[in-house]
């Protein structure tokens, strides 16, 4: 799960969370 949201990270450019705030229609 966190592999997932490691490319999310560096694709948003900035820290993204590991919770659903960021990116709700992921969760």
């Amino acid at each position: 799960m966190m592999e997932e949201f490691e490319p999310l990270v560096l694709r948003q450019g900035e820290p993204v969370l590991p919770s659903d705030e960021t990116h709700p229609n992921r969760q």
